[in-house]
């Protein structure tokens, strides 16, 4: 530790200067034992000691903290809610899904394909459009936005499901319809 009269270094433990003969003040002799290792160590266990599980636990303002925050959480799970037109697996159908053309696929062996539909938050209006093998829409209906809808095997099989609010699209699907054995052809 070094001398604040004459600047001399000193043991760290020493009680007075070698050179001068000034005491140290035990503040002093403090702030150069916890510049050491052994003095970081033990200011680490001591705030270790001050925070503990049960410390925090007994805190009101953790607590309150706590609370708020899984309320927020919750509100904002609530708000945010579905975001994104998708498709789920049902019973009377395989459903398959193709990444590199965002394309679904449904396969049944019935006439018809009762889909199971996750629609966005707040959607108002679910519309169905059935194009022919070039792209020209054939036809274009509103459906209901429940989360269920019945699709025909026809001739096309080609549908585009477009979710909106107001008059602003909140997202589409493309899917293929087929039976069971046009699939297996």
């Amino acid at each position: 530790m070094k001398c604040r009269y004459c600047a001399q270094d000193n043991l760290l433990m020493a009680n007075y200067c070698c050179a001068c003969g000034k005491p140290f003040t035990d503040d002093e002799r403090k702030a150069a034992y916890d510049q050491t290792v052994y003095g970081r160590i033990d200011q680490a266990r001591k705030i270790k000691d001050i925070v503990t599980l049960d410390v925090i636990k007994s805190s009101v303002w953790f607590r309150l903290l706590t609370l708020v925050l899984i309320v927020a959480v919750g509100i904002w799970l609530r708000m945010s809610g579905v975001n994104a037109l998708r498709l789920e697996c049902g019973e009377g159908y395989r459903l398959e899904y193709l990444k590199e053309t965002d394309t679904y696929y449904a396969i049944s062996e019935k006439g018809a394909v009762d889909l199971r539909l996750v629609v966005p938050n707040r959607t108002t209006a679910l519309v169905v459009e059935e194009y022919d093998e070039s792209g020209s829409l054939l036809s274009s209906q509103s459906c209901r936005t429940d989360g269920a809808l019945s699709l025909d095997v026809s001739a096309t099989n080609h549908y585009v499901l477009r979710s909106r609010r107001g008059e602003k699209d909140t997202g589409a699907l493309t899917v293929y319809v087929y039976r069971e054995s046009e699939a297996a052809e």
